[in-house]
């Protein structure tokens, strides 16, 4: 374990042993998740990029002391230097380019909260304090800072920017959509060419990315890597598993591929079951609750398009995109030889008997996926 030091303004924040933080446990099924912190890290004054920072996430919390601290030792600043007393759950350094991933963070089904340090060898400390970190790459929390030649620490919340903070937001939050939307998308929401077919739906797709980092299953990412994440942990497949797929068309191509990953916008979303099995409705809280979306029909999507739910996710984020599923580099680009983020075919081939049930209801329409 790397050993660093970091200074904190006495009176103020160390960081303690005892962990008093809500972290990665299991789910109800016994199982663990896995989330990510990325970003890029530049000198404030210069703007150049800085390699070799150390940026770590740590289940310890944040907490006043006083002068009797037994470890605490004063500098020459006036600054309480304190040893590392504590266990990161996962580290990185940042490249030369100045950015970095710190990857195979433990979550739970809904999150878990750390905090996130970069320091600067001999600099003060720049904190997250108490991060919300979600299950995979789609929405890996993105932490861009600007170093202060300093000895200062400098602290922020979970979600919040300063002059130092310059980004603190989920990935998939930063990714609009360039696309023309539809007038209407219930109408051809649902697809299927025969009764007996898996569910199909026509959903806005957008390109996942972060090759280093860790989709929710555990899975590494390559470059030009072929899997899917959709918004619910339900179809989730084991580290590098096959159990749930899904296959693509766009504009010719097609592809067949596994869920990997969670999202995104949602974590519970599982809309390609029926409205009475869909849980999302237990986690809206701006409206949303009352149900209504139907079988088919992403909450991202409704919120976009329809002001479903105030416009807002189970998060109450204000989403920014109707994205239903996100693609993995190489399904993206080579699979579907899609350039940018576009409404593509979804066949849920675990759907069989319920994507009949759907066809012979009447509301199955078919339509084209560049409409």
């Amino acid at each position: 374990m790397r050993r660093f030091y970091f200074y904190i303004l006495f009176f103020i924040f160390i960081f303690a042993f005892k962990s008093q933080q809500v972290v990665a446990s299991e789910d109800n099924s016994g199982r663990i998740y896995y989330g990510n912190v990325y970003g890029v890290i530049t000198d404030l004054n210069s703007n150049v990029s800085l390699k070799n920072i150390f940026i770590f996430v740590t289940d310890q919390p944040i907490l006043q002391v006083s002068e009797n601290f037994p470890s605490a030792v004063f500098s020459n600043h006036g600054w309480i230097v304190v040893p590392e007393c504590f266990t990161s759950v996962s580290s990185a350094t940042s490249q030369m380019d100045g950015s970095y991933i710190v990857n195979n963070i433990p979550v739970n089904d809904n999150g878990s909260r750390y905090n996130v340090i970069i320091q600067a060898d001999g600099w003060g400390p720049v904190i997250i304090d108490s991060a919300l970190i979600f299950p995979g790459a789609v929405m890996a929390l993105q932490v861009d800072v600007h170093i202060e030649n300093t000895v200062n620490a400098h602290i922020v919340a979970a979600g919040q920017t300063s002059p130092l903070v310059v980004t603190n937001n989920f990935r998939h939050e930063l990714i609009k959509s360039n696309v023309a939307m539809p007038e209407s998308s219930s109408k051809d929401q649902a697809l299927s060419a025969a009764a007996s077919d898996p569910l199909m739906l026509r959903i806005y797709a957008t390109r996942e990315g972060l090759v280093g980092g860790t989709t929710a299953n555990g899975h590494v990412i390559t470059e030009r890597d072929h899997f899917v994440a959709l918004p619910s942990a339900q179809v989730l497949c084991s580290k590098d598993g096959y159990e749930y797929q899904v296959e693509m068309v766009n504009n010719g191509h097609s592809e067949t591929a596994p869920v990997w990953d969670i999202g995104p916008w949602n974590i519970h979303d599982n809309y390609w079951n029926p409205d009475e099995k869909r849980t999302i409705y237990q986690y809206l809280k701006n409206g949303g609750q009352n149900g209504g979306l139907g079988q088919g029909l992403p909450e991202s999507q409704a919120a976009y398009e329809n002001d479903f739910n105030s416009g807002r996710d189970e998060f109450s984020r204000q989403v920014a995109n109707p994205a239903g599923i996100d693609l993995a580099d190489g399904t993206f680009w080579d699979g579907l030889n899609m350039s940018d983020n576009a409404w593509i075919l979804v066949k849920y081939l675990w759907m069989e008997s319920d994507g009949g049930e759907a066809a012979s209801s009447g509301s199955c329409f078919i339509c084209s996926a560049d409409e």
